[in-house]
C-alpha cells in the first residue's frame, strides 16, 4: 500500500536510487513519445516519493484503496517521466490547471496523460498534445451511446459496418475523438458530437471557431484488447511507444 509517509517535497534530500537527471531526455520537433505501464504493478513494485500535498490531499479523497494507489502511481510516473526531461527532481515540478482540470507545465514542453482502469499512458511533446487509451469491453446499448457521442458523418460510417467490427470500430473513434478533444483542452461532453474524427480519415473535421490549427489523428498500436490515440497538430509526427521506466 502506498501512503503518505514517503511524501517527498522539493526541498527534500534526493532518494540516493533516484538521482537527478543530468542530461535532458532528447526531444525532436517532430518527436511524439508515448509512454506506458501497468499502474497496479508499479503501485506494488516501487514507493513513489514524489507527490505534491495537494496531490496527497486528492489521493486520501479516493475510498478504495485500488484507485487511491493508481492515481498516487500515475503521479508519481508522470513526475519520474517529465523530470528526465526537464533535468529536475520529479518533487520540484509545478503543474497548472485549466478549467477543464488539464495539468500543464511551463518550460516549452507539452504533455497530455491518459488512463482506463490499470493501464497508464503518457504522451509528451514539443508541440500541443493529447492522448487517449481505452480497454475494449462490450458496451450495452452501444447504438445509443453512439447516437449521443458521434457526428452525423461519424454514425453513418459506423452504422454501415459489419456488426462483428463495430465494437472495435467504436472505440477507435472514441479515442481519436477524446484525444482530439484534450489536445484543444476542451470538455468532452460539450464538444464531443460536433468533431469528426473517422477512422478511415488522419486529419479530423472541427466545427468554425474551434481551432485555428490543423490536426492530425493517428492511432497508437498498443496491445490487444487496448484501443489508443494521440492528437497533434505536428504533419508527420514520429511516434514511439515505450514502457515506463521507474
Amino acid at each position: 500500500m502506498l501512503t503518505q509517509s514517503t511524501t517527498q517535497t522539493a526541498n527534500s534530500p534526493w532518494p540516493v536510487d533516484q538521482p537527478a537527471t543530468a542530461n535532458a531526455e532528447p526531444l525532436l520537433a517532430d518527436e511524439i513519445h508515448v509512454w506506458r505501464t501497468d499502474l497496479d504493478r508499479a503501485s506494488a513494485e516501487v514507493k513513489f516519493p514524489y507527490l505534491s500535498d495537494d496531490e496527497w490531499s486528492k489521493a486520501q479523497r479516493f475510498q478504495q484503496e485500488l484507485h487511491r494507489n493508481r492515481f498516487i502511481a500515475g503521479r508519481a510516473l508522470l513526475r519520474v517521466t517529465l523530470s528526465r526531461y526537464l533535468c529536475c527532481k520529479p518533487a520540484e515540478i509545478v503543474f497548472l490547471y485549466n478549467e477543464w482540470g488539464r495539468p500543464s507545465i511551463a518550460g516549452g514542453l507539452e504533455f497530455n496523460l491518459a488512463h482506463s482502469e490499470n493501464e497508464f499512458l503518457l504522451g509528451i511533446s514539443r508541440q500541443p498534445i493529447g492522448v487517449d487509451i481505452e480497454k475494449i469491453r462490450a458496451i450495452e446499448e452501444v447504438h445509443l451511446v453512439a447516437r449521443t457521442v458521434f457526428s452525423p458523418e461519424e454514425l453513418t460510417a459506423w452504422s454501415l459496418l459489419p456488426e462483428g467490427e463495430q465494437l472495435p470500430a467504436f472505440y477507435k473513434i472514441w479515442t481519436r475523438k477524446e484525444a482530439l478533444l484534450k489536445a484543444l483542452g476542451r470538455g468532452i461532453t460539450e464538444h464531443c458530437p460536433c468533431i469528426s474524427v473517422l477512422f478511415t480519415e488522419p486529419i479530423p473535421k472541427l466545427p468554425p471557431g474551434l481551432s485555428d490549427i490543423q490536426w492530425k489523428v493517428q492511432d497508437l498500436e498498443i496491445s490487444t484488447g487496448l484501443a489508443g490515440a494521440v492528437a497533434t497538430p505536428i504533419h508527420s509526427p514520429c511516434v514511439s511507444v515505450e514502457n515506463c521506466v521507474y
